[in-house]
């Protein structure tokens, strides 16, 4: 059983570790909060032969979406006493509290709390905060505990004084994957008149702290004929801000705003890149021990394409390693433009970049690669 407080299509994570047990032999069930409908990714996703994934709630927020969580929490513990399953993997605070209560309907179950995201207590509401205090309760008397960066870790490990090593698994994507090219992006460039010598993509959530609205404020003084597409999922109010700073610099000739895009489209402006946005503002712990951890660099990795991320010390350990791309002041439109056009306008440092961005990938970069300590410690255990 895996157990997420997210809709399970946000985390690829959850995903590929769906897909990798069935193909291990494993029975898989998946319980996960219902999307809100402001935040459905379109589509259908692919978890594994015979995996099972259900919903609880509606997505809804503030005190029905609480109601929602008590719900999970009694669905989690009945099928856990109906399947009796060898092993519960709970995710991040809400689902390592979830996973502990169904702990108790199946005796002998293997309990895993794999983290995704630090949360602040500062953060958190009366509800969150005792969320918060269940997560290292959950986490203590976990079997296994796996992070997405060392860093992380170890804040949490001396934050509740965890008494085991946790496993870091990075959150990379699947090696034998082949997502198809259908040319949506270039149809819907084409119907906007729009046509680019090189393309600028940055995929994900889309919202403050995220050196978004740099990036928009760089292309102004980018060298070439270069077009940036922004895809993800927004809220309204960021969209309506993000397009207001596009039309009053005037940049809606080379800015390509899609919110919430199907798969078939974000796999298409992923492979259509030749360079990726992956940065990160200070202020978020999360932000600091992004390396490996971010989903962004991961996707850009598997594309075979440079990154531009932020000059934080994990990320420029990472480039000083593999030589992957760029890092830059995420708060520094100037900064930002040097980085795309020193990338950009180098064909042959370009060629270079996205040699090294592939091999780093298939050597390292994949979920094949990280989640294999997981399955040997199942299997041995």
């Amino acid at each position: 059983m895996l157990l997420t407080w997210t809709p399970a299509l946000w985390h690829p994570v959850i995903r590929f570790t769906s897909q990798m047990l069935t193909e291990e032999g494993y029975s898989v069930d998946i319980l996960a909060r219902a999307s809100h409908p402001d935040a459905t990714i379109p589509g259908t996703a692919d978890f594994g032969l015979g995996a099972s994934v259900h919903s609880i709630g509606q997505g809804s927020r503030g005190w029905s979406g609480r109601l929602d969580y008590l719900a999970f929490l009694k669905r989690s513990f009945d099928f856990a006493r109906l399947l009796k399953p060898d092993v519960i993997v709970g995710y991040d605070m809400r689902g390592v509290a979830a996973a502990y209560v169904a702990s108790h309907a199946s005796p002998g179950a293997r309990l895993l709390y794999h983290n995704l995201d630090l949360v602040s207590g500062d953060e958190l509401s009366l509800f969150g905060k005792l969320a918060k205090k269940a997560e290292a309760f959950g986490a203590r008397r976990a079997d296994l505990v796996i992070f997405s960066s060392r860093g992380r870790a170890e804040i949490f490990g001396r934050a509740i004084q965890l008494p085991c090593e946790p496993l870091t698994v990075m959150n990379c994507q699947r090696l034998d994957t082949h997502e198809p090219k259908t040319g949506e992006l270039q149809d819907l460039l084409r119907s906007r008149g729009l046509s680019f010598d090189r393309l600028v993509v940055r995929l994900g959530v889309m919202g403050p702290g995220h050196g978004i609205e740099a990036t928009v404020e760089s292309v102004l003084e980018w060298q070439g004929n270069w077009g940036l597409v922004l895809a993800g999922v927004p809220s309204k109010e960021y969209v309506s801000k993000l397009q207001g700073q596009i039309g009053a610099l005037g940049l809606e000739q080379q800015i390509l705003l899609l919110p919430t895009v199907p798969y078939s489209l974000w796999y298409d402006c992923l492979y259509a890149a030749d360079l990726g946005i992956a940065l990160y503002e200070p202020g978020n712990i999360n932000h600091h021990y992004m390396a490996g951890a971010g989903n962004k660099l991961n996707l850009y990795l598997k594309a075979g394409i440079p990154s531009l991320l932020p000059s934080f010390p994990d990320f420029m350990s990472l480039v000083e390693r593999f030589g992957i791309g760029e890092v830059v002041d995420p708060t520094d439109p100037r900064a930002i433009a040097c980085g795309v056009n020193a990338i950009l306008a180098d064909d042959e440092k370009h060629a270079l970049l996205c040699h090294n961005a592939q091999a780093a990938f298939e050597q390292y970069f994949n979920f094949e690669k990280q989640f294999r300590p997981v399955l040997d410690w199942l299997a041995e255990t």
